[in-house]
């Protein structure tokens, strides 16, 4: 047990030194960063109250733009530590489960970064009436985009849990089907806890949650077909 736990141990570190390794050079060019990050939400200029805060802000964009560029040298980590106690059918899973979750991890902060970001910002900024000028601390406006983007990431592996699950047996097609309208109820909440207070966001984030749920199924029925028989059935023996 102590030499898993040591072998973890190096991989995380390997892992932790990667990311400080990529943000430094985002920490570099943090203008041109910041620039580009301020370009979805069309705003010129962004201020600040406290002393420390650019300093945090830029750490924190630096950080999240150095997570992005090396998960998959993260998700490579991973995967050495794990691959000596998978069997050959195990690690071909494994394999291909990364790949779809880091393609679906991807696909959902571009989705957050490029559209939801953009069109929350354009909607919570038109609310305002001419009497009221929008003065943004940059510590919230990162905190705003780079929040966003992350957990539109995250919410985008739905297909994958789900096949996860069907395919150890915890979840069925027929389950799946059945519980679709309070599973498109669920995903109207988490949508709402996960965007601006506005129905724009939501419906943004819902929408193609939706028609991912609807994905997982369809990757469902394949997983179920080909999960083996004897898993998830308690009277094998």
């Amino acid at each position: 047990m102590w030499k898993h736990v040591v072998e973890l141990r190096r991989h995380l570190l390997i892992s932790a030194v990667a990311l400080v390794l990529a943000s430094i050079p985002a920490y570099v060019f943090r203008d041109y960063v910041m620039a580009f990050a301020l370009a979805q939400g069309q705003i010129s200029s962004l201020a600040f109250i406290h002393p420390v805060e650019p300093f945090t802000s830029y750490l924190r964009l630096a950080v999240s733009v150095g997570f992005l560029a090396i998960l998959p040298f993260i998700m490579l980590q991973v995967w050495r530590f794990l691959i000596p106690g998978l069997t050959a059918r195990e690690k071909k899973t494994v394999a291909s489960a990364s790949v779809f979750g880091a393609t679906l991890f991807y696909a959902g902060c571009a989705f957050g970064f490029f559209v939801v970001s953009r069109v929350a910002l354009a909607f919570l900024l038109g609310v305002a009436s001419p009497d009221l000028q929008a003065q943004i601390t940059v510590g919230n406006y990162i905190s705003f985009v780079t929040s966003l983007t992350l957990l539109l990431g995250l919410s985008f592996q739905l297909p994958l849990v789900i096949v996860v699950l069907v395919k150890l047996g915890l979840l069925s097609i027929q389950t799946l089907r059945a519980r679709r309208r309070h599973m498109i109820v669920g995903l109207w909440i988490l949508a709402a806890m996960l965007t601006p207070p506005d129905v724009v966001s939501q419906a943004l984030l819902a929408g193609p949650l939706m028609l991912l749920y609807e994905l997982s199924i369809v990757l469902a029925r394949l997983a179920e077909r080909r999960r083996p028989t004897h898993i998830g059935t308690g009277n094998a023996a």
